[in-house]
């Protein structure tokens, strides 16, 4: 997990060692209820992206998420960075 201040934003990010995501799911991975097949196996419910996606968005801020290079899955918000 790294956090860094960037154009006038925070951008928080997170990085799994897993397989990633699907190429397929990609698109989709921050809609509510939504997983991989391989995921359906363990608990969950598709909702924690979703929820980061829209607390993000309600912020002023973006959700976005990708398969990194080396492997794994890199998912990172941006936030207005306020300084008061």
């Amino acid at each position: 997990m790294t956090a860094r201040q960037e154009d006038g934003q925070i951008r928080i990010e997170v990085r799994d060692h897993d397989p990633g995501f699907p190429p397929d799911l990609l698109p989709r991975a921050s809609d509510r209820c939504t997983q991989s097949d391989r995921a359906r196996t363990t608990a969950g419910t598709g909702l924690g992206l979703a929820i980061t996606a829209a607390i993000a968005r309600a912020a002023g801020g973006n959700y976005s998420a990708a398969n990194h290079p080396d492997g794994g899955t890199v998912v990172w918000i941006t936030l207005p960075a306020i300084w008061t």
